[in-house]
């Protein structure tokens, strides 16, 4: 379902720069994660009700809704070690939380130490950035071949 939301996102943003195609589709993921996890208390809560009314006969259908929600809150927050069968999900929300606030990048230096922040020259420090790292530059390699023996005769060549 995810990679589905990812395709349409970027298809609808295909015209658009790559920033804003990942801006978009970080959007939409967010609107589906909430949609998805608000599903998960809607359909827990309506299965409660339903056992009350028929005195515990919809057990299973519970415990299968418990578990598929714990196993949406342990992919989202990345904890590989916790065990099967642990249900505590406030855990789960806050270990969400707080590696979101750690992953969040809020400023950057540019190339000549100032600080800028989203709004202010960020995207554009990045795309600089990245711009020139993979940029194509003059080099002299004379120098180093001259390093290198030669196995390689003019005649053999």
């Amino acid at each position: 379902m995810c990679g589905k939301i990812v395709e349409e996102a970027w298809e609808l943003s295909r015209d658009k720069p790559l920033t804003e195609k990942i801006s978009f589709t970080a959007v939409m993921l967010g609107k589906w994660g909430k949609e998805v996890s608000s599903c998960f208390r809607n359909k827990i809560q309506c299965c409660k009700k339903i056992m009350q009314r028929t005195k515990g006969r919809n057990a299973k259908k519970l415990m299968e809704l418990y578990n598929e929600q714990e196993v949406f809150w342990r992919q989202r927050c990345k904890q590989l070690w916790l065990r099967e069968g642990d249900c505590n999900c406030k855990f789960f929300h806050a270990a969400t939380k707080v590696r979101r606030k750690i992953n969040k990048i809020d400023n950057l230096k540019d190339d000549n130490g100032i600080e800028v922040g989203r709004g202010t020259g960020m995207e554009e420090t990045m795309i600089s950035y990245f711009s020139n790292l993979f940029a194509v530059t003059d080099t002299e390699f004379t120098s180093v071949i001259n390093t290198v023996d030669s196995r390689v005769s003019s005649i053999q060549n």
